[in-house]
C-alpha cells in the first residue's frame, strides 16, 4: 500500500516538475529570445513612389514565428507565418493598373447609346397599336348641352324676411343689456386706498434691492472659496512636483525610458540614396542633415546629392534591428522597486486627503 502511494506520489513530482520545466522554459524564451525587425524599401528613379518596392518583417524565435507586410507591383499583403503554415489577412490592390480599363468586352451586336446603356428592343407582337385622341379643346355652347342636364342656380333669401330677423335679434340685444345689473358702483366700492398702494410698492422695491445684494455678497464669497481651493491645490501641486523625492523619481524614469529608446533603434543601416531638388538649398539641407546624423548610419548609407535643379529621388535601404524583452523587464523592475517611485505613487494616491 505504500509503495503504491509512493509511486503515484512520485507521479505527481514528475509532473509537476515537467509542467513547471516548460514553463520556466517558455519565461526564458520569451525574456531572452530576441525579436528581430527589418525594414527594406526600393525606388528606381523614373518609378513614381506608389510604384516603389518595400518589405517588413518582424519575426521571434528564430524566425518561427513572423509577421510580414509586403508592398510591390502596387499590392500590400500582410501574411503571418507559423513554422511551416502561412496565413494571409490582407490582400489590397492600391495601385490600379492601366489596363484594367481596357479589358471592357464590348458587344458590336448589342445597341448602345451616348452613355453606354443598353437600348431595351421590344418585339413588333407586343406593341399595341392605340387610337389617336383628339385633345384640341374647342369652346361650348349652350346648344352643346344636351337638354337631359339640369342647371341648379343658388336660391337667395327674401330681403324683407331679412330684415325681420335683424329687428328680432336687436331686441333681443338691448334686454340682454337692461336685464344685466351694473357692477360700476362695486368696482368703485373695492379701489384700494392711493397712499396704500404706495406703501406696498416702495416695500416690494425695497425686497427686491436687498435680496439682490444679498446674492451679489454670497456669489462673491463663493468665487473667495473657489479661489482659496484653487491656490491651495496649486501649492500642492507645487510642493510635490519640486519634491526632492519627486524629482530623484523623475530622473530614474526618465534614464530608463533613454536606455529603452537606445535598446530599440536600428543596430544595422546601409543602402545607397541619390537625391536632388529644383531648390539646391534644399538638397543642401538635407545634406547636411544626414552628416549631423552621422553617429547612427555612420557612413553606411552611399549619400549622392545632384545639384541640377531637377527632382531625382532613387535608391535602396535597408533598416534592421533587435529587441530584448528581459531589458524592459528589468527596467519595469527597477522602476517599481524604486522607494522614491513607490513614495510618489502613495502621496498622489493620498491627494485628496
Amino acid at each position: 500500500m505504500l509503495h503504491i502511494l509512493w509511486l503515484i506520489f512520485k507521479v505527481i513530482l514528475i509532473l509537476l516538475g515537467v509542467i513547471l520545466g516548460i514553463a520556466l522554459l517558455i519565461l526564458l524564451l520569451v525574456l531572452f529570445c530576441p525579436i528581430r525587425y527589418r525594414v527594406y524599401a526600393a525606388k528606381e528613379e523614373e518609378a513614381p513612389f506608389k510604384a516603389a518596392s518595400a518589405r517588413a518583417r518582424i519575426s521571434w524565435l528564430f524566425g518561427g514565428v513572423s509577421a510580414n507586410a509586403a508592398y510591390e507591383d502596387g499590392t500590400l499583403r500582410v501574411f503571418l507565418k507559423l513554422l511551416f503554415l502561412t496565413r494571409t489577412l490582407m490582400t489590397k490592390e492600391i495601385l490600379k493598373k492601366e489596363t484594367a480599363a481596357k479589358t471592357e468586352i464590348i458587344n458590336p451586336e448589342e445597341p448602345k447609346t451616348g452613355n453606354n446603356v443598353p437600348v431595351q428592343t421590344v418585339p413588333a407582337e407586343a406593341v399595341h397599336h392605340v387610337p389617336a385622341v383628339d385633345t384640341e379643346l374647342k369652346p361650348s355652347s349652350k346648344e352643346d348641352i344636351p337638354p337631359d342636364v339640369i342647371r341648379v342656380e343658388p336660391v337667395l333669401p327674401d330681403e324683407p324676411a331679412r330684415a325681420e330677423k335683424e329687428e328680432i335679434n336687436h331686441t333681443e340685444d338691448s334686454v340682454t343689456q337692461e336685464s344685466t345689473p351694473d357692477s360700476e358702483p362695486e368696482k368703485e366700492g373695492t379701489e384700494e386706498e392711493p397712499g396704500i398702494t404706495e406703501k406696498v410698492r416702495k416695500t416690494g422695491i425695497i425686497e427686491k434691492i436687498s435680496g439682490r445684494i444679498r446674492s451679489v455678497g454670497n456669489k462673491i464669497s463663493a468665487f473667495k472659496i473657489k479661489i482659496s481651493k484653487t491656490m491651495a491645490k496649486a501649492a500642492w501641486w507645487r510642493d510635490f512636483i519640486f519634491h526632492e523625492r519627486t524629482k530623484a523619481a523623475i530622473a530614474l524614469i526618465l534614464r530608463e525610458a533613454k536606455f529603452l529608446v537606445r535598446h530599440v533603434l536600428p543596430k544595422r543601416i546601409r543602402g545607397r540614396l541619390r537625391f536632388g531638388f529644383e531648390d539646391p538649398s534644399v538638397t543642401g539641407k538635407i545634406l547636411a542633415f544626414m552628416g549631423a546624423a552621422y553617429p547612427r548610419h555612420r557612413n553606411r548609407v552611399a549619400l549622392t546629392p545632384v545639384f541640377e535643379n531637377r527632382t531625382v529621388i532613387d535608391g535602396e535601404t535597408e533598416i534592421s534591428g533587435r529587441i530584448y524583452l528581459v531589458v524592459f523587464a528589468a527596467a519595469a523592475v527597477k522602476i517599481i522597486l524604486s522607494r522614491n517611485v513607490r513614495f510618489v505613487i502613495r502621496t498622489f494616491k493620498n491627494r485628496n486627503r
